[in-house]
């Protein structure tokens, strides 16, 4: 071998058809078809591969698209739910105000009751019940004239 050769691999297909062209220029056509076959080879791949790319791009962007309107139709749907929810907390609101409306009188009597039974003197119901207590042991004549009194006593004003 010389210094300007080198050895390569190659199919045995193509190192038969090299080997027997006898004419170095024929050997360097069939080269170039060859090389000129491959950069066709690669621009078509090249070609191939941008169609791809576009054809993704292209359903990337269907995808988002989808995607976008799902997002928008579920955002829409949860306004919508908190908006019922909104109007379903205004109505309890104003049944619980309808409500509290009611117990209004019945608490204001409560309040009432309980500061007419805060001024009652606790010691003269005892004295009473003990008073009364006292009476069971009397004779009924006395019984009979207290019973009478009881019945007839008015109040004056």
């Amino acid at each position: 071998m010389s210094e300007k050769t080198e050895l390569i691999w190659v199919d045995k297909n193509l190192a038969k058809k090299y080997n027997s062209l006898k004419d170095t220029t024929a050997q360097y056509d069939l080269i170039e078809k060859i090389i000129e076959k491959r950069k066709i080879d690669i621009s078509c791949s090249i070609e191939a591969l941008d169609e791809d790319v576009l054809r993704f791009k292209a359903v990337s962007v269907k995808h988002k698209i989808e995607l976008q309107k799902a997002l928008d139709d579920q955002l829409g749907k949860i306004e919508k739910l908190y908006d019922s929810i909104w109007e379903k907390e205004k109505q309890i609101k104003e049944k619980i105000s309808k409500v509290e409306d009611l117990f209004e009188p019945i608490n204001s009597k409560i309040n009432e009751i309980q500061n007419k039974i805060s001024h009652i003197s606790i010691h003269n119901i005892t004295e009473l019940v003990s008073l009364i207590e006292s009476l069971k042991y009397t004779d009924k004549k006395t019984q009979n004239i207290l019973t009478f009194l009881m019945k007839n006593y008015k109040e004056e004003n």
